[in-house]
């Protein structure tokens, strides 16, 4: 399952958008050079290696994603990849078997080498300009803004590196894993089997990783599923926490950050906006009226945490202010996607949300202050458990098996003395409805109506 922290590289380009002065690197022709053994040949879209330039620009060495089983010179927008892979071989590597890639990016021309032989080559319009040091270095993850993170690289690596120049076949032929031989000196460099994790340049010696990413035997070991490995400029993040002074260098980006958000030509001014991190767009969750006030709740990935419910106020819908997120990881699941929320007669105020991950359910939460700030999670989640991810199997009053929707719970609402609640039926859909010979009842979008007298016990009634 995706986890927060396949995203943690969010908050990072954000403060290596402006950096204490250092040498100052272009980089445009260069090298990026890889010894990696896959996993499994049927993998697709992950990276041996990337550089990323923290503005969805990247380039890096890619397995499988065009076309299963082939490497490929990654980059944003595929506008340095060849479109047409038909003759490129496919790999034969066996497990553990390494194989040296390097990817020469010229001016105008990409080639690609597998061990001593071209592997391809073609033209581009122009190679990308890299501010080198407000790149991060992936093994893994593609790039930093990757749309399925589970699509990372499996297999190991022995030794990675990057030239600040395109290196000619000779000097391709002649790298030897763990050794610069008698070429130039790369420019980033990691050799895992003497080096660990760090550079060997010390340009990107801070390290995060994420997903099930170790060093064994010389070797990073990348296990797919969101399992990667970010260097960092050193100097470029700077840690810590609210208890303490916030360093200049925070203040410095927070500002740049701002302004940078109030420059974009593209960003509504009207509307709410997700202010940070990553929002899918933003599903507008929990919104409720009460005392003069609109609240309004929504779902982001907060970085170094996992899926949230920020939460936003409004006397007149135009001008809101922020409260503590409503919903986060803990106290029974590992974060919250979409749900609903309604107040009840006497002033308090409900959250139904999708529990994450796997066989939950639907989850609920009550405020526990009167301006909305805090909210208690049910000791007794899921109200609604679920039997496999969003669906939940039970048998109907005449005992036949029945496939009920434990997914989204975005209406809930009080009438004449009952709870009710509607959840929706995606996961039932992509399961039982989508085929052509699908049962009539499963087919179509549809909603399911659940009932409940205290809040804490649903009775399944009907599709709504």
């Amino acid at each position: 399952m995706i986890r927060s922290t396949f995203f943690i590289i969010q908050v990072f380009v954000l403060i290596t958008l402006s950096l204490a002065a250092q040498e100052k690197t272009v980089l445009v022709e260069k090298t990026l050079v890889v010894w990696a053994a896959p996993d499994n040949l049927l993998q697709r879209g992950g990276s041996a290696l990337t550089i990323d330039d923290g503005m969805s620009r990247f380039d890096g060495i890619v397995f499988g994603e065009i076309s299963g089983g082939k490497w490929m010179a990654g980059s944003n927008n595929f506008s340095r990849t060849l479109s047409n892979q038909e003759a490129v071989p496919g790999e034969t590597a066996v497990k553990d078997e390494f194989v040296r890639i390097a990817v020469i990016y010229g001016a105008k021309t990409i080639s690609i080498y597998r061990n001593d032989q071209v592997y391809s080559t073609y033209d581009i319009e122009e190679a990308l300009e890299f501010d080198a040091y407000r790149s991060v270095v992936l093994f893994g993850l593609q790039h930093l803004d990757a749309g399925d993170p589970k699509n990372t690289f499996e297999g190991k690596i022995r030794d990675a590196r990057i030239y600040n120049m395109a290196l000619s076949p000779e000097i391709i032929q002649s790298l030897i894993p763990g050794e610069t031989g008698n070429g130039p000196e790369p420019w980033a460099w990691w050799d895992f089997n003497k080096g660990g994790h760090q550079d060997q340049m010390h340009r990107f010696n801070t390290v995060r990783f994420t997903g099930n990413t170790y060093l064994d035997n010389g070797c990073l070991v990348l296990t797919g599923g969101g399992s990667s490995m970010i260097a960092l400029n050193e100097g470029s993040f700077e840690s810590w926490d609210p208890s303490s002074s916030v360093p200049k260098t925070v203040i410095k980006n927070t500002r740049l950050f701002r302004e940078k958000l109030l420059a974009d030509p593209y960003r509504p001014a009207y509307h709410f906006c997700v202010p940070d991190d990553r929002g899918y767009p933003g599903d507008p969750n929990g919104a409720f009226f009460y005392n003069g006030k609109y609240h309004l709740m929504y779902l982001y990935n907060r970085e170094g945490s996992g899926f949230c419910w920020g939460h936003v106020s409004s006397s007149d819908l135009l001008h809101w202010r922020h409260h503590p997120d409503a919903l986060g990881p803990g106290e029974g699941d590992e974060g919250a996607f979409s749900g609903g929320a309604f107040i009840d007669r006497d002033g308090t105020a409900y959250l139904t949300y999708w529990m994450l991950w796997g066989d939950k359910g639907i989850g609920m939460a009550k405020n526990i202050d009167s301006n909305y700030d805090y909210w208690k999670k049910f000791a007794g989640n899921p109200v609604i458990k679920s039997t496999e991810w969003g669906i939940t199997e039970m048998m109907d009053p005449d005992g036949r098996e029945i496939h009920v929707g434990s997914a989204d719970p975005s209406n809930i609402w009080e009438k004449d003395g009952k709870y009710y609640m509607l959840t929706g039926n995606l996961l039932v859909l992509n399961k039982y409805g989508r085929e052509t010979d699908s049962p009539a009842g499963e087919k179509g979008d549809r909603l399911y109506l659940f009932e409940s007298d205290d809040l804490e016990n649903w009775k399944y009634l009907h599709v709504f």
